[in-house]
């Protein structure tokens, strides 16, 4: 339960989850949904992020669906005292399906959020310097954003239209598009408001920290590009060459050894 709130909690607010499972709409799920029983807390929690209580009784009856279909294979595939170990097994990894799954859609989402980012904050920051305020800028450059980032952006701006203070505003953005390098552009904005500095600076500099520290996550990535191709090299190739070269010479050797 506490990967699928972090998964949940990684996807932001309304509507994330209906992008996660777009399927599985059918009465019978919420059904059974319904009466199992998961956390209370986590129901809360994946009710707030999809918007509705639906999603969470969707998830539920998919993950006692995914286990009981385990739970089947685990009793088709094996047979005697090997069942015994291999039902809970199977049940358990097809009750684990939905959060992994969850969890990579979460990583996806953030990846894309990180991705946007940076260039927006250039269009923000060209609008900044051609003397919009925050406001007007971030409601130019917010219909040419897409993807999650484009979605948090325009439910910032309409907290605004409804008239909340902008620290809450900025709360909707954070909740919409919950990475880190958001979060820290929070900051700076709310600094450079409370002391009265340049928020086109602000931006400029935020797009420059957050470029860097996605070429420095790349170039982290590509060092240990080495460390895994490891594994393949060790159980594919080397046996493979070993076979081809070393074989041929120890199978002669030990013939002539034979022969003599």
């Amino acid at each position: 339960m506490i990967a699928t709130r972090r998964a949940v909690a990684r996807l932001g607010p309304a509507g994330s989850l209906r992008t996660v499972a777009p399927s599985l709409r059918t009465s019978p799920l919420r059904t059974l949904g319904r009466i199992v029983p998961l956390p209370e807390r986590t129901r809360r929690s994946i009710a707030l992020a999809a918007g509705g209580a639906g999603a969470a009784h969707e998830l539920a009856g998919r993950k006692v669906g995914l286990a009981s279909i385990g739970a089947l294979a685990g009793v088709v595939l094996t047979k005697g005292l090997a069942a015994f170990a291999a039902v809970p097994l199977f049940a358990t990894a097809g009750w684990r399906v939905p959060d992994l799954r969850l969890a990579r859609r979460a990583r996806e989402r953030d990846s894309s959020i990180r991705a946007a980012l940076p260039d927006a904050l250039d269009l923000l920051a060209a609008c900044a310097l051609a003397g919009m305020n925050l406001d007007r800028a971030l409601r130019t450059v917010s219909p040419d954003v897409g993807g999650p980032l484009g979605e948090a952006m325009r439910a910032a701006l309409r907290a605004l239209d409804v008239g909340m203070r902008r620290a809450s505003a900025y709360q909707v953005l954070v909740e919409g598009a919950p990475v880190a390098e958001v979060r820290s552009l929070v900051r700076a904005l709310e600094r450079a408001e409370r002391y009265g500095t340049s928020v086109a600076a602000t931006l400029v500099a935020q797009a420059r920290e957050i470029r860097s520290r996605r070429r420095a996550s790349i170039e982290e990535s590509a060092r240990a590009a080495p460390v895994k191709m490891l594994f393949p090299l060790v159980v594919c190739f080397l046996p493979a060459f070993v076979l081809l070269t070393v074989a041929p010479v120890v199978i002669t050797a030990l013939r002539s050894f034979q022969a003599r």
